[in-house]
C-alpha cells in the first residue's frame, strides 16, 4: 500500500486469512495527538473525499464540506520499502511457500528483526519524527492488526496475502 493516514479519524482493522505482511506505523507525534508535523515531514498531501458524490447520501456528503479536516485522508509519495532491493538475503514469495512451517516462521521472524534496515534515510528524518514514533510488526495468518486513528501506515506483502479489512468511526 502507499504510505497514508486514513480519513474520518477511523480505527482500522486488518485480519490476515492467508500469507504475511510487514506493517510500518508512524505515530502522529510523540504523544499521538497531531498529524500536522508528521504530514509536513513526509511531504504529505490531502486526498480529497469522493464518496457520496452521486447525491444519494446528503448527510454524509455534507460532512465532507463541514469537516474537511477529517473527511480527507493524508497520503505521501514516500515509499518506506524503497530500499528493499538492497536486501538480497530475504526469501522471496516462492521460497516462503516451499518452506516447512517452522522454517517459514523463523524466516518471517528474521525479516521482522531486520526490517529497520528498510527505513529510508534522508530529508524526511527531521526532528518532528523520532524513533519512538516508528513501529513495525509482522502479520501472519490469524493475526489481527489494529490501526489507530490518525496513524500513518504502509504495508509490504511478503507473499500472496488474503485479508479482511474494516473501519470504525463514531459520530464525533
Amino acid at each position: 500500500s502507499t504510505l497514508h493516514a486514513d480519513p474520518f479519524d477511523w480505527m482500522g482493522t486488518n485480519y490476515c486469512l492467508e500469507g504475511s505482511k510487514l506493517w510500518t506505523f508512524i505515530a502522529p507525534d510523540a504523544l499521538g495527538t497531531s498529524q500536522i508535523n508528521v504530514a509536513a515531514s513526509l511531504n504529505a498531501y490531502r486526498v480529497e473525499p469522493n464518496a457520496w458524490e452521486d447525491g444519494d447520501r446528503d448527510d454524509e456528503a455534507n460532512l465532507n464540506q463541514q469537516r474537511p479536516e477529517i473527511a480527507a485522508g493524508w497520503q505521501s509519495d514516500l515509499n518506506l520499502y524503497a530500499s528493499l532491493d538492497q536486501i538480497h538475503e530475504w526469501p522471496d514469495c516462492e521460497d516462503l511457500s516451499e518452506m516447512e512451517p517452522a522454517q517459514r516462521i523463523e524466516s518471517l521472524n528474521d525479516i521482522l528483526r531486520n526490517a529497520a534496515r528498510l527505513m529510508p534515510q534522508g530529508k524526511w528524518r527531521d526532528p518532528s519524527i523520532n524513533a519512538s514514533q516508528i513501529h513495525m510488526c509482522l502479520q501472519r495468518e490469524g493475526d489481527l492488526v489494529l490501526i489507530p486513528p490518525g496513524w500513518w501506515h504502509q504495508t509490504l506483502h511478503l507473499e500472496p496475502t488474503i485479508a479482511l479489512a474494516s473501519q470504525y468511526t463514531n459520530s464525533r
